[in-house]
Parts: structure tokens; sequence; C-alpha cells
């Protein structure tokens, strides 16, 4: 079954297409809230504030299922060092706001503050990572 985004997703669980997905806590806190669904286990190191009592997949003995959500910013090819140095410290000033901060926990969300070359390190990582998952098992796009 295809899923156009979350939304639909959760819509396939809840009406039992599908038995489980990953989704984003804030998507998914107020049907686990209401009942209708139950979290098995959040796929990250750390575990969710707005759900502390359920167990990470590192601590429930899955420590490589990690798939956070993540966002990123990025300037096109070309752009000067300066600009782009620019960019990133005004960036890393603004995430450590405490507006942003309290904002960003709303969603359970935490910033990662790092360098341009932080960045370009955790994407080539992330694009090796989920390479191999996926040519491991043979999946391909129809």
């Amino acid at each position: 079954m295809r899923y156009k985004g979350g939304a639909e997703t959760v819509i396939g669980v809840l009406t039992g297409d599908v038995q489980m997905a990953f989704e984003t806590v804030p998507l998914l806190l107020g049907h686990i809230q209401a009942s209708k669904l139950k979290a098995i286990a959040v796929a990250d190191t750390a575990r969710s504030h707005q759900l502390p009592a359920v167990p990470t997949t590192v601590e429930s003995g899955f420590p490589e299922l990690q798939a956070t959500l993540w966002l990123g910013v990025v300037a096109p090819a070309g752009t000067s060092l300066a600009i782009i140095s620019k960019l990133n410290a005004t960036i890393n000033g603004i995430m450590q706001s405490k507006d942003l901060e309290a904002s960003l926990d709303k969603v359970g969300a935490r910033p990662k503050l790092g360098s341009p070359q932080d960045v370009a390190a955790f994407m080539a990582a992330e694009r090796k990572r989920w390479a191999e998952v996926i040519q491991r098992p043979g999946i391909r796009i129809d």
C-alpha cells in the first residue's frame, strides 16, 4: 500500500490496513493519548519528553534502528564561504534562543548546532546508512 504522507499512514494504522508505522511523535501523540494507537518505541537515542514511558529503540535492543526527522538549511552550490559562515553563525544564534527552543519543544524537536562541515558529514553518513538499508534487502522503487 502506498501513502502520500504521514496523515494517510496514520489512517492506515487506525483502520487496520497496516499493522505498524514509523511516524513523528507530534503526528501520533493525540491518537496515543486517546488509546487509539500504542507506542512501541521511539526511534532515537533519547526518550521523547512527550512519551517518557516509551522506551527508545536502543533501549529495546535495536541500537541501529534510529529514524529521526531532521531538517537542515542549504544554499546553492558556489555560494561564497563568507555568506555561508554568516548564515551559519546567525542560524546557530537563533537556534539557541529560549523562544525558539520552547517552540521546538512543543513539537518534540531538539536543535542541533554545528558548522557547515558538521552538516555535510551528517548528510553523507545518512546517505550511506540509508543506501545500505535499501540495498541490503534489495528494495527497489516501482
